[in-house]
């Protein structure tokens, strides 16, 4: 299933380049979803990240997911809405910004994922994944009047890192710690 292609795009604001990443990959590829955390075979070496992508074309976005292997430290650059071409970041996508009332009790998040098949994360043609039943873990949080936020786990953690990395108060995310 092909999928229009209507975001906004901003050009990128650093020549950032993974050519490592992208070897001789010449398409326009859009970083979908980081999926998970994968060994890294060479010896003394960080971890990988799995990042799945969407080619684009000037109206769609491929029916097809393309799926690279990231150092872990290149998923800063590798940021969802990312457009890329000859391993460099070219524009990323414009997404509308929004607060959310969370709680990070107990009784006010969960794990879940397509692999659970009662109460799936979101309706699946909003935003496909490679497979009906996807492995990927989601945070879901419950918000007021019955909503949902659903945010993939990486991109949350990796958002953390990102505030904590530039030193700006996040002491609501830092409870997350603890997680199991």
């Amino acid at each position: 299933m092909r999928l229009p292609f209507n975001f906004e795009l901003a050009r990128a604001t650093k020549q950032v380049s993974l050519k490592n990443v992208f070897e001789n990959d010449s398409r326009t590829l859009m970083v979908w979803l980081h999926t998970h955390i994968t060994k890294n075979n060479r010896a003394h070496s960080q971890p990988n990240v799995r990042v799945a992508f969407r080619e684009v074309s000037s109206s769609e976005l491929s029916d097809y997911i393309v799926y690279k292997d990231a150092p872990i430290t290149a998923l800063g650059q590798l940021r969802i809405g990312g457009v890329w071409k000859d391993g460099f970041c070219r524009s990323q996508a414009v997404f509308k910004e929004a607060n959310f009332e969370v709680n990070f009790s107990e009784d006010g998040w969960r794990f879940t994922s397509f692999s659970k098949k009662e109460n799936p994360p979101y309706d699946w043609k909003s935003y496909p994944l490679d497979y009906q039943l996807d492995k990927n873990q989601f945070l879901e949080f419950t918000l007021k009047g019955g909503r949902r936020l659903v945010v993939p786990c990486l991109e949350f953690f990796l958002s953390l890192l990102r505030a904590i990395s530039r030193d700006q108060a996040c002491t609501n995310n830092l409870s997350l710690v603890w997680i199991k």
